[in-house]
């Protein structure tokens, strides 16, 4: 109360309004999400402090130069006046448009192995590395066209290695202002024939791709991916003009290749095809008999003959499709717990005691260590020194916007 000449005047005291912070933007991607999975104090180094390491590791440049090749294939199947072409132009158009490019990628690559590399270099060795592993990519690539060319008659290019951006719904269909999905599909097509989008993954592994066979039920990703293609078929066309909007969405083929290539098999002093174990093909075992029989003019023996069938009974140990399909449950529960592990992220972020560390990552019996190993367990400035700091998070995703801007 206070007095203001005869009138009395009474001062009402309002608190303060307490401004509700509104939640701040986060942006997530298939591997930001799979790296906080495994380990939440290396997704806070990967992206949120940024660090990178100086070099890619050999697997993963390998796998990264692959992908460079295949979309620059798939484009050349489907590019200007891909209909009126046989397709045999058209897959030889593939495997070249392919390969270019390819030992540049490699060479940069072994470049900056070079630069950061901490001891004397045998460049000898490495420049033999050099050639074997673009030899090895370009057979990959080769192969997997080759394999892969009953799409040209029955699939239409939608995209190739395309950045996309999707708002994250949550349980009541509404969008959720500070949710957001980014990432890069491999590749998408359209199957007329069932009026499908069918969704491509390419894999690149070190074992048998048919493993994948057993692991494509647990693969997070697809349904992510799945996700945003529910959301933005209503605006995408397939290259033939096709719209989307009323088709469905159909399986995920996943096409695996073996980083590695079949070699020839040994030959003998004597001029005879060893049937000693060999990790070739049945294509290169026949040509290598046809030589010694046709060329030498050798006999070939009944262990060789049999050895043959044996190769030939394998299969094909370099490339694999399968096929799968993500059920509309199994997309809307990828949906659910990206909203859990957003919001985890986002505690973690507050709250630096909820960065644990998954010690089970750090170092597998059977695989490299977790390459932010060192700065976990002694983060000093000498093994920081052994990173750089990335300008975005999601690199990735910046670099596949780059290529589509840059691509006719």
């Amino acid at each position: 109360m206070s007095q203001e000449g005869n009138a009395t005047v009474e001062v009402v005291t309002t608190p303060p309004v307490k401004q509700r912070r509104s939640p701040s933007l986060t942006v997530v991607t298939d591997s930001e999400l799979q790296t906080w999975n495994s380990c939440p104090q290396k997704h806070h180094f990967q992206y949120r402090e940024r660090l990178r390491p100086m070099v890619e590791g050999k697997a993963l440049a390998v796998g990264s130069i692959f992908h460079h090749g295949m979309a620059s294939g798939l484009r050349a199947g489907w590019s200007e006046g891909w209909k009126s072409r046989p397709n045999s132009q058209r897959l030889a158009d593939q495997i070249a448009a392919s390969a270019v490019g390819i030992d540049d990628l490699v060479m940069k690559w072994a470049s900056k192995v070079v630069a950061h590399s901490v001891g004397v270099v045998d460049f000898a060795k490495l420049s033999d590395d050099v050639d074997t592993t673009a030899a090895m990519v370009k057979w990959m690539l080769a192969h997997y066209f080759t394999q892969t060319q009953g799409d040209l008659t029955t699939l239409v290019l939608v995209e190739v290695e395309h950045a996309f951006h999707v708002d994250i719904h949550n349980k009541r269909g509404h969008v959720a202002p500070y949710l957001k999905y980014s990432g890069v599909r491999d590749a998408v097509m359209y199957d007329p024939n069932y009026n499908q989008i069918v969704l491509m993954e390419h894999k690149t592994a070190g074992g048998d791709p048919r493993q994948i066979e057993k692991r494509v039920e647990m693969d997070t990703q697809t349904k992510g991916y799945l996700y945003a293609l529910k959301q933005q078929r209503a605006t995408m066309h397939a290259v033939d003009g096709t719209p989307l909007d009323g088709a469905f969405l159909g399986r995920v083929a996943y096409n695996v290749l073996r980083k590695s290539q079949p070699k020839s098999p040994k030959v003998n002093q004597n001029g005879m095809v060893s049937i000693a174990a060999c990790d070739t093909s049945a294509e290169l075992y026949q040509a290598a008999l046809d030589e010694q029989a046709h060329v030498r003019k050798l006999s070939v023996t009944t262990e060789q003959v049999e050895l043959y069938k044996k190769i030939e009974g394998k299969g094909d140990s370099w490339f694999a499709r399968v096929e799968h399909h993500q059920t509309a449950d199994e997309i809307e529960r990828w949906r659910s717990d990206t909203f859990v592990n957003a919001s985890r992220i986002r505690e973690a972020e507050r709250d630096p005691t909820k960065r644990t560390r998954n010690t089970g990552h750090c170092n597998y019996a059977w695989s490299l260590p977790c390459q932010y190993r060192s700065i976990c367990l002694d983060n000093s400035p000498e093994l920081r020194g052994q990173f750089r700091v990335a300008q975005d998070p999601h690199s990735e995703v910046r670099a596949a916007e780059s290529d589509a801007a840059g691509t006719p």
